[in-house]
């Protein structure tokens, strides 16, 4: 790519506003004519990728529905995930020109999508430099299932732009020393995002503690690596941990009736048994047991791993640990990729996607190693680690995993490219290292 382009990242912002666009397009024709009826029903949303699609679209247009019948307050009272919600306004704004399909809500869907790819370049450029963050963002910005995720109507791309700015606040924290008025804006934004997030995707709110507590960590190695107390990044700090102790006590993480996905579904049936659990070791335990539980729904589907396995200790789970890492890491392993003759389309897709990762792990062997002093680089670093591994305990369903496990993978995508870059330099050749 020319200089030029990666000094002026806004032609790239068009570029992708372009492709989004046209790719939206693109789907909703083929939906709307019929064309491929297996893949993308008249709406444009695919049948066999984005099942959960087809209910929130039909949910949003009945909001809409409440919203002309009923009026504004009965629509703000209607039960719904905050994803769709968005979604229904939407549906309100531009619905009655382009229909309630995926045409009407590509506002919203661009817009997640280039505040995806704008986080995953700031991100990386903090974390590294502006040619790694170019790259990366190239990158993320051209993955093909992910792109094509991003014209449905799911809550994964509104998720995963939440968590890269959640991500990339923790990383100011740690790298930078705020003032007192810094410190007020910092805490407000980072906890905004957090509440968002927690109201969308709930059932992912370890992460977000996970990251904290990691930042934490680092920060503590800093201020003991420099001799000095950073009293503004401690009260960020300290503010964002008690914001994740208090907001999922004081809100509902909500989802539309009778459509929860099979993990909400099974957290709330769970929850007050979770609840009566005296240890939180015990109540994590449980917690694991309840979400493999309700991925088992998807048996039909052929892609379920290690569906037998039953994590009932704390033994059992340290035993499967190295297992639960391979899966988060590598699956679906390359005898999944070919096997069977439902999906086949999907199945290479998501092996050749699959194998491209086992190279960029490979580029992101490096950059670990040469950046192995960056302390921001360790957080990106864990916080992928810690997920993956999460969703390879957690996820038994190989749909899901791939779904969900794209931040981590966007994560391990940025050091990959840092790695690539690393790979090229010359022998002998330095670059300013900071933290």
């Amino acid at each position: 790519m020319p200089q030029n382009w990666r000094d002026k990242p806004f032609r790239w912002l068009i570029a992708a506003s372009i492709l989004h666009v046209g790719l939206t397009i693109s789907i909703f024709t083929i939906g709307h004519f019929q064309l491929i009826p297996s893949t993308f029903d008249a709406n444009g949303i695919g049948v066999t990728f984005a099942t959960d699609s087809i209910a929130y679209r039909n949910w949003a247009a009945h909001m809409v529905n409440v919203w002309k019948s009923e009026g504004i307050s009965a629509w703000a009272h209607t039960q719904s995930s905050l994803h769709v919600r968005l979604y229904s306004i939407s549906f309100a704004l531009f619905g009655w020109l382009l229909g309630q399909n995926i045409l009407a809500v590509e506002v919203l869907n661009l817009f997640y999508y280039l505040g995806i790819i704008s986080f995953v370049y700031l991100l990386a450029k903090e974390v590294f430099n502006a040619r790694t963050a170019f790259l990366a963002s190239v990158v993320v910005g051209l993955w093909p299932s992910f792109l094509l995720h991003t014209t449905q109507l799911v809550r994964d791309p509104i998720s995963v732009l939440c968590l890269l700015i959640i991500l990339y606040l923790l990383t100011l924290l740690l790298k930078r020393e705020f003032a007192r008025t810094s410190v007020i804006w910092c805490g407000i934004a980072l906890s905004t995002v957090m509440t968002i997030f927690w109201l969308i995707r709930g059932n992912m709110w370890n992460i977000v503690v996970a990251a904290i507590l990691i930042t934490g960590v680092l920060l503590i190695v800093r201020m003991v690596g420099q001799r000095r107390f950073l009293a503004g990044n401690v009260a960020i700090f300290l503010f964002i941990s008690i914001t994740a102790v208090i907001v999922p006590s004081i809100m509902k993480s909500t989802s539309m009736p009778n459509i929860q996905s099979a993990t909400t579904a099974f957290s709330i049936h769970g929850a007050e048994y979770v609840a009566s659990r005296r240890s939180l070791i015990s109540r994590l335990i449980l917690q694991l047991e309840i979400r493999r539980a309700a991925f088992k729904v998807y048996e039909g589907q052929a892609s379920n791993i290690d569906s037998n396995v039953a994590l009932r200790s704390v033994g059992d789970v340290l035993r499967y640990l190295p297992r639960a890492a391979e899966i988060g890491f590598f699956a679906p392993f390359p005898s999944f990729w070919l096997r069977g003759p439902n999906f086949i389309v999907s199945r290479i897709e998501s092996g050749l996607e699959t194998l491209v990762m086992y190279v960029f792990y490979a580029f992101a062997a490096v950059g670990i190693w040469n950046e192995r002093k960056r302390l921001s680089m360790w957080l990106i670093l864990l916080v992928a680690v810690v997920g993956m591994v999460s969703l390879g305990l957690a996820v038994i369903n190989l749909g899901a995993l791939f779904r969900l496990r794209y931040f981590f993978w966007i994560l391990m995508i940025i050091i990959a490219a840092h790695g690539f870059y690393e790979v090229r330099r010359p022998s002998g050749a330095s670059e300013n290292r900071v933290s």
